[in-house]
């Protein structure tokens, strides 16, 4: 038997650690990667290998969780750099959009695997981030992550950094107060519409728009296209920075042939980028809102007709771009009881 956490912070600056202060439920959260091995074919050995020697530190961390209402933000906010937090109580608002005029920042993650027994990640930055939501399921939450070191606690990190912090204590205090996550029956999905952002409260507003209730599945995916080869000639096996490229963002959404529009038809195939918006509010204080303003979504062709009468669905993929008018091209906010991410 073991009682298994997820611990983290967010940090400030890549390559220095943050005790983790903040909890959640977690699906799976996993690190894979480690020291590479470099082969020397040289002679000297006949047929046999010569040497073996390590090489880089290349890590990766997945975390797959449930959209919970409370410590998400505070991961969001390392990705999506310009955040506003307003209200003068619970619930808060916090807004994200990207912002391009500075670096990407990471978090420190311990995870326990029994009350002894834990592995610190330092700056875990994420590379990618996907929200799924299916019919009769919760939303997920997909984060990739490149790290730049691990250690089990109490051992050296490999960055010359000295030892691995220590155990954190009473994690489950760490833990928000138990609520139910934001589930399928929590959503709305809208397409069209016109934007408008708050600068003040970093939220983009769509009026108008046509919501599709019979939408089974929606995706969306924001990937930073991280550089992950940030290697350096110095006394340091792991990466020295993790760059992030050109962002792309991708929406992904299947719905009955029977709540299907005309609309969306012939906008994708004329080439008319239209407002995405999916809204999540649960009970309480949950609320989650992700919305892309311009998305151009490649032309579709109608489902084909067929004997077996089975249900029809469409499925359509779009691609995000700027939009002039809010000057963003992704904006995400929830409502919390938290005060500060």
């Amino acid at each position: 038997m073991s009682c298994e956490h997820f611990l983290y912070s967010p940090e400030t600056a890549f390559g220095t650690w943050v005790t983790p202060a903040r909890g959640i439920p977690v699906e799976s959260a996993g690190l894979t990667g480690g020291r590479e091995v470099i082969d020397l074919g040289v002679t000297g050995s006949c047929r046999a290998p010569y040497l073996h020697v390590l090489g880089a530190k290349a890590l990766a961390f997945n975390l797959v969780t449930p959209w919970w209402n409370s410590h998400i933000g505070s991961i969001l906010k390392t990705f999506l750099r310009d955040t506003a937090t307003t209200g003068g109580g619970d619930p808060y608002t916090h807004g994200f959009v990207p912002d391009d005029t500075t670096g990407l920042l990471g978090i420190s993650i311990q995870q326990h695997f029994n009350g002894t027994l834990a592995q610190n990640t330092l700056s875990a930055v994420a590379s990618s981030w996907t929200i799924a939501a299916a019919v009769k399921e919760q939303v997920r939450l997909t984060f990739a992550f490149i790290a730049k070191d691990e250690a089990r606690v109490g051992e050296d990190w490999e960055y010359g950094g000295g030892a691995s912090p220590s155990l954190v204590a009473n994690p489950g205090s760490l833990y928000p107060a138990i609520a139910r996550p934001l589930m399928f029956y929590d959503a709305t999905l809208t397409v069209s519409g016109t934007p408008s952002y708050n600068d003040t409260t970093n939220v983009i507003s769509v009026s108008g728009g046509l919501a599709y209730a019979k939408a089974l599945s929606c995706e969306i995916a924001l990937n930073n296209n991280v550089d992950a080869d940030g290697f350096g000639l110095t006394n340091d096996p792991t990466v020295k920075e993790v760059w992030p490229q050109a962002r792309e963002v991708t929406v992904t959404f299947e719905m009955s042939w029977t709540d299907y529009s005309t609309t969306l038809y012939d906008a994708a195939r004329a080439g008319t980028a239209m407002a995405f918006q999916l809204d999540l509010v649960g009970t309480g204080d949950d609320e989650g809102h992700v919305i892309v303003p311009s998305v151009f979504f490649n032309p579709m062709e109608l489902p084909p007709i067929s004997g077996d009468k089975a249900k029809r669905t469409v499925t359509l993929t779009g691609r995000a771009q700027y939009d002039s008018v809010t000057g963003q091209s992704f904006n995400a906010w929830i409502k919390s009881p938290e005060a500060t991410i």
